[in-house]
């Protein structure tokens, strides 16, 4: 694993940090360092003015897509992108959710949400770990930060303080009961830029 800096594409003038992740390199591990290191710039950067934290995942889902990633946004009272605080990501081949050939696309969309929910799982045992702990603690303790993580439809509250996640969006919970139909595919397949993508859907509020 490796932390490298990057230029932002969205127009701002901020600096991104993604952790790179090799094969071999275990998730959990890699979800620990990216806590750390985005928890001890926020404590540092307070001034920022940040309240609240949001994480995402572009997944690559065919072949030709660029390598996926999670990445994490601190946000103002305005529900806009901190200045003073770039996004923070992982980058690698485990954000691989490929759609193989003859898989319907409702077979899909839940194997997705699925599969975003175990990563969000991971993520929230890494904020756990003994080395973040101490961190979440400190950056807590200078002002509440919750966590909204992103599905294909919308966001949840990530409750990292608790075993279970907040309500998902009405929309995944279909999906999950088989209730709901898979988006159009043109909607959902996608080249993943290499570095800051613009969000499939809004900021949370």
């Amino acid at each position: 694993m490796l932390w490298i800096d990057e230029p932002d594409t969205e127009g701002r003038s901020e600096v991104n940090h993604a952790l790179m992740m090799d094969v071999a390199d275990p998730l959990l591990a890699a979800f620990e360092a990216f806590w750390e290191r985005l928890l001890t710039d926020g404590c540092a950067k307070a001034g920022a003015g940040w309240t609240s934290l949001s994480v995402e995942i572009a997944d690559r889902q065919v072949a030709d897509d660029d390598p996926g990633y999670l990445r994490a946004v601190f946000h103002n009272g305005q529900h806009r992108p901190c200045a003073g605080l770039g996004g923070y990501y992982v980058r690698g081949a485990v954000f691989d959710c490929l759609q193989p050939k003859g898989e319907s696309n409702d077979a899909f969309n839940r194997r997705q949400i699925r599969w975003f929910l175990d990563l969000y799982r991971l993520l929230k045992q890494a904020a756990r770990a003994p080395r973040v702990q101490p961190l979440l603690c400190a950056i807590t303790a200078i002002r509440p930060l919750p966590v909204s993580a992103a599905t294909a439809f919308g966001w949840f509250d990530l409750q990292l303080d608790q075993d279970a996640f907040g309500p998902l969006p009405v929309e995944d919970q279909e999906l999950l009961l088989g209730t709901q139909p898979a988006p159009p595919i043109s909607s959902r397949i996608s080249s993943v830029a290499s570095s800051a993508a613009t969000p499939a859907r809004s900021w949370p509020s």
